[in-house]
Formats: C-alpha cells, structure tokens, sequence
C-alpha cells in the first residue's frame, strides 16, 4: 500500500516575516540609492550643461542674444549691465532708430538682470564670454542703491541660480559667507524640488495655480528679442505715489549713508578689470532718477558717489555718464523705473550722446 505524501511544512511565521523585512530594506535602500543618484546626475546637468534650468532669466537673455548675433556676425556688440533699472530703462530697438552712429550699427541687447550689481553683471558677463560671444563694448550701471548694499540681494534671494565654480567666484564679495554656503547647498540637495518650477515650465506643463507661478518667469517672457522689458504705458497719480512709496522704503536707508560698500567696490573692480583684460570698452552709467527720488541721497552722497564713478573710470581707462536728470518725473512709474515712453526717450538719446560717439571713437571721455 502507498506511504502517504507528507503534508508540505510551511515556514515559520518569523522567518517569513524575516525575509519581508529584508525584501523591504532592499526596496528602500534601493529607491534611496536612485533618488541620491539622480540628484547627482541633475546638479551636474545644471552646472555642466543646462545653466538655463537653475537661471532661467539668464537663459532666456543668452538665447536672445545668440539670435541677434548669429544673424549680424560681423557686427560688433553692445550690451547694457545692470539692474531692473537698466532692463527696463535701454531699449535696443529704440536706440538703433536715433541719430546714432553712422554706418553699420553695433548689435545692441540689454542684459540687465532683476537685483543685479556689480557681482551679478560680471558673472552675467563671463557667461556671456564663456559662450563664446565677444562684445566690443559694455555699458555697466553704476546705482548707489544697490552698491551701498552690504549684500548683493540677487544671490542673498536665489543662490542656487550659481553653479558650484560660480559659488566659489561669488563666495569673496559675500559678507556671510557660510551662511550663503549653506543656502546653497540645501537648495541644490533636492534640485527637483528647488528647480519644480522651471522643469515644468521647460516640459511646457500647465502651472497648478495661477497665485504660485514664479514672478522670475515674467521677466523672461516679456522681454523683447533684445533683451529690453518693457514696464507701463501710463500710470495714475495715486499709484505713481505707492509705487515711489514702495521704492523709498527699500532704497532710502542705503542711500543715506556710505555710497559705496566695500564687497561692491571689490567687484566692480574685478569687472572693470576683467573688461580691460578681455580687451571690452566700458562706460559707466548712472541712469536717470526722478527728482523725488534723487532726494533721497543723504547729504553729500552724491557728490560723493559721482566723484567715485569718475575716479574709477579714470583707473581703468573707461567712460563715465551721469544721466540722472536725462527724464522728467513723469517718465518713471516709481521715480526710477522707466515708463515705455521714457526708455523710448532715454535710449535714442543715449544712442545720440554716447554710443554713436563710442562707435565713432572708442576713447573714453
């Protein structure tokens, strides 16, 4: 007669559960692995080979230009440095309409950036070098309201824009710099996270809600082809008035004392003196302010900061304008940002009094 079959032994309840706890550690740590991984391979993606991610406003600036100027190779390049002030205050299109130079025109664009100073409009200047393009000329702004910073509030805001080699550029001119540092890298620990909004606006995705989309991304998409971003038509009284107050408020404690601080000082030096190794023509310019907003400068500070503006210019062989006065109050919407029709004014007769002269003859005056 045939044994009978023994029952199948099930294993113990402890060394499924063994087995499970171990298949689970596995899955973690390997999911663990990926994700550290793949923050790896996007820092490097950002530094390497697509900046325009982690700067969009840069990037969107650097892809206009390369248009203007693959299109008029042997054109020779102008490019304004600055501010708001200056993105919104030189517009190209105009300045090639004035009486400006005669013959063939240079290939002016406007790569003024949000907050930017001089540490941003050297950095802005090597990536422009770095990319190959080569301006004859530069026009930089000089703003005691930005240079009498002790910080310059572009990188203070959004330090994760900076590549590592460019952390590294900036980390001098910095008065906190562990704290910069650490920004820096907690912001790019988790860079689809600190990045979300440009990688869905690069992907072309819907953003969630309207109130969340980054303000950064309306300066890109409202600049024009060469760089200038136009601000207001017109403006009413009253809101004219909250938007000078708004102004005041931010600017009038930096620009009652010292002119200039001295991390500014360092690095508008370094940018006049890289533009003296490249072989660039600078102009400084100080743009034009509404009367109210000239009042803010504490005494004396003015002539302070003009005298330092002209010495500078002197050591390093540049030009220096003072266009504070160049618009009426009624050209600005805040008393230092141009309305449409003041870039318009400003920038043809910038072509006249300074670029047609420039082009003519690059001696500083």
């Amino acid at each position: 007669m045939p044994s009978a079959t023994p029952p199948t032994r099930l294993p113990s309840k402890p060394r499924s559960r063994r087995r499970a706890a171990a298949r689970a550690r596995t899955v973690v740590l390997s999911a663990l692995a990926f994700f550290l991984l793949l923050q790896g391979f996007l820092n490097v993606l950002l530094d390497f080979f697509n900046p325009a991610l982690r700067d969009p406003e840069f990037g969107s600036k650097l892809s206009r230009l390369q248009t203007i100027v693959a299109a008029a190779p042997d054109r020779p390049v102008l490019l304004m440095l600055g501010s708001s002030r200056a993105m919104m205050c030189f517009d190209p299109d105009a300045a090639a309409k004035g009486d400006g130079p005669a013959g063939p025109q240079p290939v002016m664009f406007n790569a003024g950036a949000t907050g930017g100073g001089p540490v941003m409009e050297q950095l802005f200047l090597r990536r422009v070098l770095a990319a190959g393009i080569r301006p004859t000329w530069v026009l930089v702004e000089v703003f005691p309201g930005i240079l009498a910073r002790e910080e310059e509030r572009a990188f203070a805001d959004r330090p994760e824009r900076l590549s590592a080699a460019e952390l590294a550029a900036v980390r001098p001119y910095a008065n906190r710099r562990g704290a910069l540092t650490r920004r820096w890298l907690g912001l790019r620990a988790v860079p689809c996270a600190t990045l979300r909004f440009e990688v869905q606006h690069r992907l072309g995705l819907a953003w969630p809600a309207a109130d969340v989309t980054p303000r950064r991304w309306e300066y890109c998409e409202a600049q024009t082809a060469s760089g200038w971003w136009p601000s207001l038509e017109r403006i009413d009284g009253a809101a004219r008035q909250r938007s000078f107050d708004i102004q005041r408020d931010d600017y009038a404690q930096h620009l009652a004392r010292s002119p200039i601080a001295p991390a500014s000082d360092r690095a508008l030096r370094d940018l006049l003196e890289l533009c003296r190794r490249e072989n660039i023509g600078v102009v400084l310019l100080w743009l034009p302010e509404g009367s109210d907003f000239r009042r803010l400068y504490g005494p004396q500070i003015t002539v302070a900061a003009e005298a330092y503006f002209h010495g500078l210019a002197g050591e390093f062989g540049a030009g220096f304008v003072n266009a504070r006065d160049w618009l009426p109050d009624d050209a600005f919407f805040d008393g230092h940002h141009p309305l449409i029709s003041g870039a318009a004014d400003f920038s043809r007769r910038l072509s006249r009094e300074v670029i047609g002269p420039l082009v003519r003859d690059p001696t500083p005056r």
